[in-house]
This record gives C-alpha cells, sequence and structure tokens, in this order.
C-alpha cells in the first residue's frame, strides 16, 4: 500500500452519539436545533467532501448547570485564547493551533495572486483549563482577527462555554 489510513467508523446499527453544549441567550432551543441542522447539513469537518462527517441532529433541549455553592473558578470546556479581561491564574496547558482554510477560502488565489490554505499559528488554553474567578461566566475567550496574512477579513474562533466551580488552589 502506498498511502494508508487508519479510519475509525461507527457501525451503522449502533451511529456514535455526541453532546453538544450550546450557550445562547438569544436563540430558543427549537432555533438552535433548526440552526444546527442546516449549519451541519453538508457534513464536518476535514473530509466533509469526501462524504465523511456526516451528522443528524436528534435534538435540542435546554440544559441547566449544576447549582455550585462559592465557585471560585470555571473549567473551559473547549480551547480558548483569552480575551484581555478573562482571568489568568489558575492550571492551565498552552496548546497550538496550525489551522487551515476550508471551503471557498481554500481554493483559488487571494488578493495577492498566492493560494494560501494555512492560517497563522494561535495559541490558546486547552479544554480543561482551570481558571480562578470571584464571578463566573458562562464563556471566555475571543474572536481573532489578523490569522491569515493575506485574507484580512478571515477570523478564528477561539471562545469555551466554561462551568463554573469549586476548587482548592493552594500556593
Amino acid at each position: 500500500m502506498l498511502h494508508g489510513q487508519e479510519q475509525w467508523t461507527f457501525s451503522p446499527d449502533r451511529p456514535g452519539r455526541y453532546h453538544i453544549l450550546v450557550a445562547s441567550d438569544i436563540y430558543p432551543s427549537d432555533q438552535v436545533l433548526q440552526l444546527l441542522g442546516v449549519a451541519l447539513a453538508c457534513g464536518y469537518g476535514r473530509a466533509k467532501s469526501r462524504g465523511m462527517g456526516n451528522i443528524t441532529v436528534d435534538g435540542c433541549a435546554p440544559y441547566q448547570w449544576p447549582a455550585v455553592d462559592q465557585p471560585n473558578a470555571v473549567i473551559l470546556l473547549g480551547p480558548c485564547a483569552p480575551a484581555k479581561d478573562d482571568p489568568t491564574e489558575g492550571f492551565w496547558r498552552v496548546s497550538t493551533k496550525f489551522g487551515r482554510l476550508e471551503g471557498h477560502w481554500a481554493t483559488g488565489p487571494g488578493p495577492s495572486g498566492k493560494h494560501n490554505p494555512f492560517k497563522r499559528p494561535v495559541s490558546y488554553l486547552t479544554a480543561g483549563s482551570a481558571l480562578r474567578t470571584s464571578s463566573p461566566r458562562p464563556w471566555y475567550g475571543r474572536l481573532l482577527g489578523d490569522v491569515h496574512p493575506d485574507l484580512q477579513e478571515v477570523r478564528h474562533y477561539a471562545i469555551a462555554l466554561a462551568c463554573p466551580v469549586r476548587i482548592a488552589m493552594e500556593a
């Protein structure tokens, strides 16, 4: 075999199931369900153009976080690039993503006449990082600009949902 690739698939009679958390003060759950259905209609992920990443949305229901008595931190549920006013004290790990453009952004030359599907590297806090804060918010991070050398309108979504927790943080 010249090129090999290991793939894991779910059995058709036992498809994989994922739970996606969406935070919205704007859209009710039925509209979130509709938006996810439209967004995922053509697949998800890098190999969606080859028929992979087919996802169907089975349902959407409001979720209430468990009550936490006197939270003093949050756990990030995804990667995030902290905003200027986000907390920095805690337990965290930094990683770097070397992203690529997708869809129509990835084809053809850009304004400079060159074809460059690669974004600039983005450093971020990894999922599972704990940030100390006396007033937890439901999300942290920011939308990053200046992530492509040729296409200034390209952005990187570096916002993560966060779960309030109470942890012992000893010096």
